[in-house]
């Protein structure tokens, strides 16, 4: 499925960084045939093959905050093309990983990676079930939250592989889950600062004791 469909290569500029990405020449045209053709994994509709605004968001406060990433472990969830995972690679990030639970994902965020210059290790996982054991110092998402339900799955999943002194670092375009995912995450005993960036919000989560408000809201860097 990942290769049925014409593909285009544009070129993306977030924050002064630039991303050449290959994604699917048509995107709408190629969601409407899966999901008039597959008989099969109609819960998995091909969203990775198209570039969705948080990414943006998240990639824009990466950008923020060059000192974040050199050294660092970085895991991106749900990562569709890639661009955060590459944007950390380009930041200076000492290993980058990208999963995906959508078994076609990995042909385009591979092709990306090399596109970009960048090695991003790839791997096939649901994030309910983590199959990685090496905690990561930072783990970053875009879009995730769909649906309420999805909230705890996610959070417990991340803290499976969030170092003690990690961050998770969670972008979104203010779907109505947003606020239940800050609500929860406050409830597990994480501190949450919210951001405003221009193409969505952007929350991180951090092990460190959360203020007596629970929430802690976004200060000037």
């Amino acid at each position: 499925m990942a290769t049925a469909f014409p593909t285009a290569v544009t070129t993306e500029t977030v924050a002064g960084l630039s991303f050449e990405l290959e994604v699917v020449a048509d995107f709408d045209r190629f969601l409407d045939q899966y999901l008039a053709t597959v008989r099969d994994n109609l819960d998995r509709p091909p969203y990775y093959a198209h570039l969705w605004p948080a990414s943006r968001a998240l990639v824009a406060w990466m950008v923020e905050r060059p000192a974040l990433w050199p050294g660092r472990r970085v895991l991106e969830l749900g990562c569709g093309l890639g661009l955060p995972a590459i944007a950390a690679a380009k930041l200076g990030a000492r290993q980058v990983v990208a999963c995906d639970s959508h078994p076609d994902n990995g042909i385009f965020l591979r092709r990306n990676a090399a596109r970009n210059g960048v090695r991003v290790d790839v791997l096939t996982m649901d994030w309910t079930r983590p199959a990685l054991r090496q905690p990561f110092d930072l783990i970053l998402g875009s879009d995730l939250v769909y649906e309420r339900p999805m909230v705890e799955p996610l959070l417990h999943g991340v803290l499976q592989m969030l170092s003690p002194s990690g961050r998770f670092v969670l972008a979104d375009p203010g779907r109505p889950p947003l606020e239940r995912t800050l609500e929860y995450g406050e409830s597990l005993g994480l501190a949450t600062t919210l951001h405003a960036e221009d193409e969505g919000f952007v929350i991180e989560f951090s092990r460190e004791t959360a203020s007596p408000a629970g929430r802690r809201p976004h200060t000037p860097e």
